[in-house]
């Protein structure tokens, strides 16, 4: 699962990118995830970033995702 939201940034599935043997790139510094009231969220740091080749139609683009624990209820893997 790939959640992109509405503030530009792309979150993906850390359980995903396993599964899929995405390629994991170290994020240096790790960056703090927060949720819209300031609280950390369990998964608290982002670590790691990965690229997602995505296409519709005959649109192609590369995006970057921040890989994190993303809510199961919406990803069965």
């Amino acid at each position: 699962m790939i959640d992109t939201g509405t503030m530009g940034f792309a979150f993906i599935d850390k359980n995903f990118v396993c599964q899929y043997n995405l390629p994991r790139y170290t994020l240096n510094p790790p960056r703090d995830l927060k949720v819209i009231d300031r609280q950390l969220i369990e998964s608290s740091q982002i670590t790691y970033i990965t690229t997602v080749c995505c296409q519709i139609q005959d649109h192609t683009e590369t995006l970057s995702a921040s890989i994190t624990k993303i809510y199961q209820q919406y990803w069965k893997g």
